[in-house]
């Protein structure tokens, strides 16, 4: 007698990687954009500076969660630190890039960027008797670490040392971004993940939803802060980058089927899981309707690109389809097992996946609310020539 055992297999890679990926993707696309902005000074494009720097250190503080979310004993996450293989081990590369990132993006560069608007503020709360104002001028002294001086030599050494920290800072985040797609890409056996293509496709994507991200973040900021004669043009800046990147993402989709050529059967099969299986409706209507199709139509068509809610909703359109995108390709490279001719069924645990997951984007919009209650972000408190004067 022949007993046969049906093993189940699991997709090991499961929603929280999805939103890692995800938000790690915005945090480095906006540093990004932030740093292009300043090292190759683009002066028409400085307003986006600040507000690029803030929501990349707001998303940047969902990215642990959702990877500890991941680990089923998150207790232990230290040991890739204590016991690292370094010679051979992507998985060490990327964790040492994750704080990398952290230390010189937001610790040190950030410093360097907020310490003279800070202290302006601090200066400028000298006389008030209020009690929430006396606690903020202690916090600010802490956050500058005692230098408060206004001095125009503090000014262009502040300057000088941030622009150092871009520098320092860029490899790192683009090694934090590409990483994923280089851990990815060498699984020989997931047809959708074993492409070169992938770690572009995957920085293409950290732009897209970066612009997409800063384009209704800049409508609210400009809003707020009293800058709307030239909002709409302001907003066509962001788009015309926005269409670019997605004019890329489009054509990295429509090649990637020209991989599939020649190769194996199972190889077909994975692909079908995109274009006519499990996961098509999210490809068509998310990656290629929400993420392509739409931005472009609406950032194309002069009616929409001259008005700031079509700009707004090409933003959000593009962002929603990069999350597809993710979704896809992670889980997608998945649902075919390497030793079975069973399809994978796959469903999202709600309370070890979207819980974690609904708080790692709790966390990002608290570090939002409160970076914009801490730190300066409008632009009266920037002026260079205020600094001159101090």
């Amino acid at each position: 007698m022949t007993d046969v055992f049906n093993v189940v297999h699991e997709v090991y890679w499961d929603f929280t990687i999805v939103n890692y990926l995800f938000l790690v993707g915005i945090s480095a696309g906006l540093f990004l954009v932030a740093a292009g902005i300043e090292l190759f000074k683009l002066e028409r494009y400085r307003k986006f500076t600040t507000l690029s720097l803030l929501l990349s250190m707001a998303f940047f503080l969902g990215v642990p969660l959702a990877l500890l979310a991941d680990l089923e004993q998150p207790g232990r996450f230290w040991e890739i630190f204590i016991r690292p293989n370094i010679a051979s081990s992507p998985m060490i590369w990327g964790s040492l890039a994750i704080i990398g990132y952290g230390v010189t993006a937001f610790l040190v560069l950030e410093y360097f960027w907020f310490r003279y608007p800070l202290a302006k503020r601090y200066h400028k709360l000298a006389d008030s008797t209020d009690t929430w104002d006396k606690i903020y001028r202690g916090l600010i002294k802490i956050l500058t670490l005692g230098r408060l001086s206004l001095e125009q030599e503090d000014y262009d050494r502040d300057k000088k040392m941030a622009r150092i920290m871009f520098v320092i800072a860029v490899p790192i985040a683009l090694w934090t971004e590409l990483n994923p797609g280089f851990l990815l890409g060498i699984d020989r056996s997931r047809a959708l993940w074993n492409t070169p293509l992938l770690p572009l496709m995957f920085l293409t994507a950290a732009f897209i939803s970066a612009l997409g991200i800063l384009i209704p973040a800049y409508y609210l900021y400009a809003k707020n802060a009293g800058s709307i004669e030239t909002l709409v043009e302001d907003l066509k800046l962001l788009g015309n980058a926005l269409l670019l990147f997605v004019a890329i993402e489009a054509f990295f989709v429509a090649i990637t089927p020209l991989f599939m050529l020649n190769q194996s059967e199972h190889t077909i099969t994975q692909f079908e899981v995109l274009f006519a299986g499990e996961l098509a409706l999210e490809f068509y209507l998310g990656e290629i309707l929400l993420g392509i199709a739409i931005p472009i139509a609406l950032l194309v068509i002069p009616q929409t690109r001259n008005n700031q809610w079509g700009q707004v909703i090409a933003g959000v359109s593009a962002v929603l389809g990069v999350y597809a995108s993710k979704y896809t390709t992670v889980i997608g490279g998945q649902l075919i097992p390497r030793t079975d001719d069973q399809m994978l069924q796959y469903a999202p645990d709600l309370f070890f996946e979207i819980f974690p997951v609904v708080a790692a984007y709790l966390a990002v919009i608290a570090a939002i609310i409160v970076l914009f209650s801490v730190l300066p972000w409008k632009p009266d408190e920037w002026s260079a020539e205020e600094a001159k004067g101090a």
